[in-house]
């Protein structure tokens, strides 16, 4: 296969991916019965600067965002160069490596512009997949967006909201490489249907505290 059909055909794999996702987004979204507090035994809690979000053993938590052949990693994706924000956490997939990389990360900012466009969605983003949903009480504009080049591709299902004058950017990344111009071509590690499930998964179990009752 040459690498010119090998691109094409990742182009249209993601725009399929991308298609196929927006119809899950209510189901994926609605809120868990407020009677089920108890952590499950196969997850874990992270809690730190008024967030707290349940993830499975063996994530990898990091508090800075790699950059990649998109760009420099960013406070939110798809950030504004003279836009000042704080990576707050990386949650990443295990498994992941340079052929696929999946991660939630939540990033933050109190800059002016930042609360002015946060719930902004970028050129990159798709139209069709922007919506208002609640996760947990808190309200989020939430949309997709992805970009693809050169046989590498990026993934983005963005959520925005502002609380208590900070603007949260929480954005679900799967990025890598297409596996198919190796020779011999290369596994990933997982699907981008099944990272986007599993990140998802812990967007569901997401909770901010106000910045106050943070400390912030």
């Amino acid at each position: 296969m040459s690498r010119a059909s090998a691109s094409s055909r990742l182009v249209t794999a993601l725009v399929l991916i991308l298609a196929a996702s927006g119809c899950r987004h209510a189901a994926e979204d609605a809120p868990r019965a407020a009677t089920s507090t108890a952590t499950a035994p196969d997850t874990v809690t992270f809690a730190q600067d008024g967030i707290s979000l349940e993830h499975p053993p063996g994530v990898r938590i990091e508090h800075r965002f790699d950059g990649g052949y998109f760009g420099p990693g960013r406070w939110k994706a798809y950030a504004p160069d003279d836009v000042p924000g704080q990576p707050l956490v990386a949650l990443v997939l295990p498994g992941s490596d340079d052929i696929t990389r999946a991660e939630l990360r939540i990033g933050s900012s109190r800059d002016n512009r930042a609360l002015a466009t946060c719930g902004e969605s970028p050129d990159a983003a798709m139209p069709q997949t922007r919506a208002d949903v609640a996760i947990n009480g808190i309200d989020f504009v939430r949309f997709d967006a992805g970009d693809s080049g050169m046989n590498h591709y990026r993934f983005v299902r963005a959520y925005r909201t502002v609380r208590d004058r900070v603007c949260y950017a929480i954005d679900l990344v799967v990025a890598g490489t297409n596996p198919e111009v190796y020779e011999p071509p290369r596994a990933a590690p997982f699907s981008r249907e099944e990272a986007i499930a599993r990140l998802q998964a812990m967007v569901r179990t997401l909770r901010l505290a106000d910045a106050a009752a943070a400390g912030g």
